[in-house]
């Protein structure tokens, strides 16, 4: 057990949260993916021609992955979030589902 315990692997964690915000409109959503994107980047760096949230978040997970040699652990909290808060407002919904869907597509793709 004491072997065990000193064997601890560390893998690079990408951590988002949409509880930090109420999503009353779609930029509201775009500016919080934003933000964390950003801050992965200063971390891993970021590729000219990562223009979209998806290729954004592709291209860090694969510099996380090649800069450590460890599979990227990635944490989403209350990802149900914007769609609750825009409960009411469907066009609002529509458009939240889109950004969702471009952010989370990276995801799906490089599943390992």
């Amino acid at each position: 057990m004491e072997r065990l315990e000193k064997e601890w692997n560390i893998y690079p964690v990408l951590h988002m949260d949409f509880s930090i915000s109420k999503y009353m409109n779609a930029d509201m959503l775009r500016s919080v993916i934003n933000n964390r994107l950003v801050e992965w980047e200063k971390v891993y760096g970021r590729e000219e021609s990562e223009n979209t949230f998806s290729l954004r978040l592709k291209g860090i997970i694969q510099r996380a992955y090649e800069q450590t040699g460890m599979q990227v652990v990635i944490l989403i909290d209350e990802y149900d979030s914007p769609m609750l808060d825009s409960n009411n407002d469907m066009e609002l919904q529509s458009e939240i589902r889109g950004i969702m869907r471009d952010f989370f597509s990276p995801l799906k793709a490089i599943e390992q």
